[in-house]
């Protein structure tokens, strides 16, 4: 299977394509390998993919997809999570309705997410 029939969102691909190029001063950066490789197969993908010069690259594409947790990381996620409520409950018994505790649950909450996304990441 070879790359897609052209359709109506190849002019919004080109568009991303050209802004993200002049962004960059005009250079190929990956982001625009992502894009040319829309509607190619997995092994075509492959084929296609250039070495990335940078590590923090690899790291974050890795991050951006949906990755589901194996193993004991189900278990250690809900651990983690039975914790967090704890600590949330303690917060919200211990504290007045004010814009610090909006911001203590809101960060409580990002650390959550950081936490399961070390879990989930470490294979």
């Amino acid at each position: 299977m070879g790359k897609y029939v052209p359709d109506e969102t190849d002019e919004r691909v080109e568009s991303i394509k050209e802004g993200i190029q002049q962004a960059h001063d005009g250079k190929t950066t990956p982001a625009n390998e992502v894009l040319d490789n829309l509607g190619l197969t997995d092994k075509e993908q492959e084929a296609n993919q250039v070495k990335h010069l940078d590590d923090d690259y690899d790291k974050f594409f890795r991050s951006f997809t949906n990755i589901r947790p194996e193993g004991d990381q189900i278990e250690r996620i809900e651990t983690l999570r039975d914790d967090y409520k704890a600590v949330l409950s303690t917060i919200i018994a211990l504290t007045n309705r004010t814009p610090e505790r909006t911001i203590a649950l809101r960060k409580l909450e990002e650390s959550l997410m950081y936490a399961v996304k070390c879990i989930v990441l470490e294979t």
